[in-house]
């Protein structure tokens, strides 16, 4: 079982999922005015699932590089190590960014703004995040490299 979220400056998503896909049912969608840090959020969402994952994966909104790592438009942190008691696994922080990068492979072109296949450049993508600002993230190959 895995936990999957993302948790961006006013809204969090966080999932459960395994070798099948995503269990669709435990999906939710949290407003995080409702919480006082990342700890109440995964502790409201583990006690309503009984989940224990085994490992998790969460995209935040902010650079994962910082020490500890801040979402930039909260003041929360979400250090790995800290959050590893919590969930019961060490989850692996990616920049938001980051994670929608690596994901567009696996998207079929139709759901992509995709030049032509004559104008493409050797396979290269772009992430672009429109929120409370204009980032973006390349991915070249299978190796993103967040911008903001």
């Amino acid at each position: 079982m895995w936990l999957l979220a993302d948790i961006g400056g006013t809204h969090s998503r966080i999932c459960l999922a395994d070798e099948s896909g995503l269990i669709a049912p435990s999906l939710h969608h949290y407003e995080n005015d409702r919480f006082a840090d990342t700890d109440a959020l995964f502790a409201a969402y583990l006690a309503a699932h009984d989940a224990s994952p085994t490992a998790a994966a969460i995209a935040m909104a902010g650079p994962v590089a910082a020490d500890p790592p801040r979402l930039t438009n909260r003041d929360w942190t979400l250090s790995p190590d800290t959050l590893a008691p919590r969930l019961g696994c060490r989850p692996r922080l990616l920049n938001d960014l980051e994670a929608l990068a690596l994901s567009l492979p696996s998207h079929p072109a139709s759901r992509l703004l995709v030049p032509a296949p004559e104008t493409r450049p050797n396979g290269r993508r772009l992430a672009v995040g429109i929120g409370s600002g204009i980032t973006a993230c390349p991915l070249h190959g299978t190796k993103p490299h967040p911008l903001g």
